[in-house]
């Protein structure tokens, strides 16, 4: 977690938005599918979806911080 805190840190740097998570893990869940092709199931997906939901949370939670350090 303090890996993923420090990255989301990292993207206020970038310009990253909150938004901005939520179509990488979408174009990332579709370019997994597409790349599976017959082999990509709905769990999968879901599994996916709920991994990269969690993912986002702690480096949301990681540049929320670092903003509130550079409003500081």
């Amino acid at each position: 977690m303090p890996t993923l805190r420090a990255l989301g840190a990292r993207h206020v740097a970038y310009g990253a938005q909150p938004r901005h998570y939520v179509v990488v893990g979408q174009t990332l869940i579709a370019s997994l599918a597409q790349i599976a092709g017959d082999a990509w199931r709905p769990e999968h997906e879901l599994a996916w979806a709920a991994a990269l939901a969690v993912i986002a949370d702690v480096m949301l939670d990681g540049a929320r911080e670092a903003e509130v350090d550079i409003a500081a």
